[in-house]
């Protein structure tokens, strides 16, 4: 089994006392892919961190995202920031920046240097564009950074086992974005945030981490007896982790006597796609709070934790596999010695918190309740989709058109459509019967032009519409030609597990708690977003809200 480390590294001789003065450490919590319903259905099992949430703190069954590109980078940077993706520029993962004039990733900044234990990288490394991460492309203040401007001194760290993750939480503030390296290095960052890595994380970077090596990952018994919803561990529709495996035990790779570097790479992805990855979360977050005397004193700093386990388990088996519960169960536990060790060092009633999550995701199509509509349109119609766009662009206006799909986006070839200008064809003509094309497709329900979303201004709050929930996520220099909706419950380019990235109610609902003493414990029913976090925690600091921010106060009493 993975067996959980101890707390010595939060261990001191000056535990803060008890006392009602204000939190001087926020603490956020992401989990990445988690539902709702992996709390009211796993609730009898847990009696560790999120027992505590469910029984002390202030939740929101009802939250849910209000924009269409349900991502990790777009739901981390929301989180963080207050504002929709049309405010702080996360529109998706990865997207066309027609102003650098090439795709980007979410959180690249080809300016910035990926640092090790051993120092910046090399330039030989540097050819293979690891770790060239910045958080250049938010446009908008995080948490970290409020509490920077209104107390000289506060220091953030942000961890997750992905950089568009951290990178997002800790936006520009000072202290550090920790990552996890899946090419063995352990939690690395980049010279955004410093020029070397701090020796607390150093320390356990040279720790005995590659001990998970040959370890085998099989399911806790915590849960025995209890109706829990979780699947068989064999189902249709399941894909292999990295063990090769759909079910338990997920043995992790040796490392022999004399491990090079694929041997390494090997073991370090196989961590990221397991529930060892949460708990290393876990040791760096309580490593960070005694390494950087986070909440030591009344200058309120911030620890923001990402968990990728729900995520990275549960594309491949889906989130009623018994592998995502025990992904849960284990993530209950680190919550609660992480909470135990805040509870030594920083003090009961120093420190609040938040979970919530980046996205929601759908169930295997196979294992749907209820027998509705859903499935997986395979290669072969995406294919029979382009094909017809492209037939269709080449009967209107001749020529042979180019394009490029990337996740429910269109893209046109610039210089076809520049030569297409040039000949007196409108863009706008030309994006229009891409879009007519597309919707001809059996799995997509609605399309939109660029041209159509630019015209449109901000939705309204209430607008709860598809055509509101693209709006939010639209910037016209970093948006599709064509952005489509797939049909509900169907998963597109998918032959086996599972996905998320539309603005249907199973990607956009997610977990809302607060935790600490601002907030009254109870379960309140209404709208709320993740998007609310910001504002909600500035007020219950006794910060002032800036303005510009999406999200607004949930009252915490």
């Amino acid at each position: 089994m993975l067996a959980g480390l101890g707390l010595g590294c939060v261990s001191s001789d000056r535990a803060a006392p008890l006392d009602t003065t204000q939190p001087r450490l926020v603490v956020v919590i992401a989990v990445d892919q988690m539902i709702p319903e992996q709390l009211t259905r796993l609730a009898p099992c847990f009696e560790g961190g999120l027992a505590r949430l469910m029984e002390e703190g202030r939740s929101y069954p009802e939250a849910a995202l209000s924009y269409f590109d349900t991502e990790t980078g777009p739901g981390h940077a929301t989180l963080a920031t207050g504002c929709l993706p049309r405010t702080h520029g996360v529109v998706s993962n990865s997207y066309l920046d027609r102003e650098e004039g090439r795709w980007a990733y979410c959180v690249s900044d080809h300016s910035a240097t990926a640092l090790y234990d051993t120092g910046p990288a090399s330039a030989e490394e540097l050819k293979r564009k690891r770790h060239r991460i910045s958080a250049k492309r938010l446009r908008r203040p995080s948490l970290g950074e409020y509490l920077a401007r209104a107390h000289p001194g506060s220091r953030t760290v942000a961890i997750s086992p992905k950089d568009r993750a951290a990178v997002t939480l800790a936006g520009r503030a000072p202290g550090w974005a920790l990552w996890w390296d899946k090419h063995g290095r352990g939690f690395v960052s980049s010279s955004a945030w410093g020029t070397r890595l701090p020796d607390w994380v150093g320390e356990w970077n040279r720790g005995d981490w590659s001990a998970v090596a040959g370890s085998t990952w099989e399911p806790l018994e915590s849960c025995a007896g209890s109706d829990t919803q979780t699947g068989a561990d064999e189902r249709a529709g399941e894909a292999k982790l990295p063990s090769g495996s759909r079910v338990f035990p997920h043995t992790a790779p040796e490392l022999g006597d004399e491990p090079g570097e694929a041997d390494w790479e090997r073991l370090s992805r196989w961590i990221y796609q397991s529930p060892a990855a949460d708990r290393f979360v876990v040791d760096m977050g309580l490593a960070a709070v005694a390494g950087e005397d986070l909440g030591s004193d009344d200058v309120p700093d911030l620890l923001a934790l990402s968990f990728s386990a729900c995520d990275t388990v549960g594309h491949a088996c889906g989130p009623y596999s018994a592998e995502v519960t025990d992904v849960m169960l284990r993530l209950d536990r680190e919550l609660g010695r992480l909470f135990t060790g805040l509870d030594e060092r920083v003090g009961a009633g120093r420190w609040v918190a938040v979970l919530s999550s980046d996205h929601g995701v759908l169930r295997l199509p196979e294992h749907i309740p209820g027998g509705g509509a859903a499935g997986r349109t395979g290669s072969d119609a995406h294919k029979a989709m382009a094909g017809s766009v492209k037939a269709a662009l080449v009967n209107e206006f001749g020529g042979d058109f180019k394009l490029k799909t990337s996740g429910y986006g269109l893209y046109l070839n610039d210089e076809q459509m520049a030569a297409a200008k040039a000949a007196g064809v409108s863009a706008e003509l030309v994006r229009a019967v891409a879009r007519d094309a597309l919707l001809e497709a059996s799995f997509a329900t609605a399309a939109w032009t660029l041209d159509e979303l630019r015209t449109m201004g901000a939705p309204a709050p209430a607008d709860r519409s598809h055509l509101a929930f693209v709006l939010a996520s639209f910037i016209p220099e970093r948006s599709a030609d064509v952005l489509w909706l797939p049909r509900s419950g169907y998963l597109h380019l998918m032959k086996s597990g599972t996905t998320h990235g539309t603005s249907h109610a199973y990607d956009r609902r997610i977990p809302l708690i607060f935790y600490g003493r601002p907030f009254a414990p109870g379960v309140i029913d209404g709208p709320a977003d993740s998007m609310d976090a910001v504002p909600t925690l500035l007020k219950s600091l006794g910060l002032e809200v800036p303005d510009g921010l999406d999200g607004r106060v949930l009252a915490p009493r």
